[in-house]
């Protein structure tokens, strides 16, 4: 089911941070628009197999794309160790950092306009009820931060956006 398959994504991400941190903080702060940052995802993939078997995938592991940057971005914020609300909350009026795209633009206006909403998504378990109730205030400021755009995007897919942009202004901040 898809809940266990973002659980499952979300261990493997753990591994690969904690087995590459450097190599992933220096990725997940490329434009994703770049075939370097494209290279570098399946990088980190393939070249975790002891991380696929520890979470219990079987053979060749084809992650990549937004959902595993995703993952990786929420597990380098849980690697810092500090609560994520105080950080973000200082990061949303402090350096900006690049968007690459009109649906990151409106994710990083979402960021740096309800910091405090963001964190609160963000510390929920992917699937979960809590993650279901602390999408709703998020996808409200995500409508308005993308008036000029249409955004169709499911909640699982703005978490991502999310995560990834928040990832990047936490690292503009350092």
């Amino acid at each position: 089911d898809k809940t266990e398959a973002r659980l499952t994504m979300a261990r493997f991400a753990d591994c690969v941070v904690q087995g590459s941190p450097d190599k992933v903080a220096d990725v997940l702060v490329r434009d994703f628009r770049t075939h370097t940052y494209r290279n570098g995802l399946r990088n980190l993939s393939n070249a975790n197999d002891a991380c696929a078997r520890k979470v219990g995938l079987r053979g060749r592991l084809r992650m990549g794309g937004l959902p595993f940057a995703a993952a990786l971005a929420e597990a380098m914020m849980v690697r810092d160790g500090e609560p994520l609300k105080p950080r973000l909350a200082k990061a949303a009026s402090g350096k900006e950092a690049a968007t690459y795209a009109p649906s990151d633009a409106v994710a990083m206006c979402v960021v740096r306009s309800t910091p405090d909403d963001v964190a609160t998504l963000l510390t929920t378990e992917p699937g979960s009820p809590a993650e279901n109730e602390a999408v709703a205030p998020v996808t409200f400021t995500a409508g308005m931060c993308s008036r000029s755009i249409k955004l169709e995007v499911s909640p699982t897919g703005l978490r991502s956006i999310i995560a990834t942009a928040t990832y990047r202004l936490l690292a503009a901040q350092e």
